[in-house]
């Protein structure tokens, strides 16, 4: 999820209110700057009141995952579901670890590298090290879906390995 702070910005101004005006009794001052000026997401319920007060919706200023690499991401997804691996990877191989900003992104990174090399490139070495760094870099929880994606390829290129134990 991203914020569109120069949207607030301009509602605010529309509105001809101050920052001051638009945080009273919802947040502080500082937080409507960082918000205009960085983008920052505060809570969901700060956000709610201030759309309220501006009289516009949540969706105007705020874009769910509509980045590239998210499209990536998912276009990725839809040709390994479809078994179109060869064009998955041709896909994948176009995105730059630059371009990743969040945990969230290294996971998909790191898993898709890892699913990648196992069941097109028969690579099980490289698919256990990818799953690995994923597993043991970006994950904070075992209830994360990529932990539990990442813990059966790993389990997957072992048994390709014929190395149990």
């Amino acid at each position: 999820m991203r914020i569109l702070g120069e949207k607030v910005r301009q509602f605010r101004k529309r509105k001809g209110m101050s920052q001051k005006e638009l945080a009273e009794g919802i947040c502080t001052q500082a937080t409507i700057s960082l918000i205009e000026k960085k983008s920052k997401i505060p809570s969901m319920k700060i956000m709610m009141k201030i759309c309220n007060r501006l009289g516009i919706r949540l969706s105007e200023v705020i874009i769910e995952n509509d980045d590239q690499l998210y499209r990536t991401f998912k276009k990725i997804d839809s040709l390994i579901r479809h078994t179109q691996l060869q064009e998955a990877q041709d896909v994948f191989q176009r995105i730059r670890p630059k371009q990743l900003r969040s945990n969230n992104d290294k996971k998909q990174y790191y898993y898709y590298e890892g699913y990648l090399q196992l069941v097109l490139n028969d690579n099980a070495d490289e698919a256990i090290f990818n799953f690995g760094l994923l597993l043991n870099q970006f994950v904070k929880s075992s209830h994360d879906m990529y932990a539990i994606l990442a813990t059966l390829g790993t389990g997957l290129a072992y048994e390709r390995k014929q190395a149990y134990g």
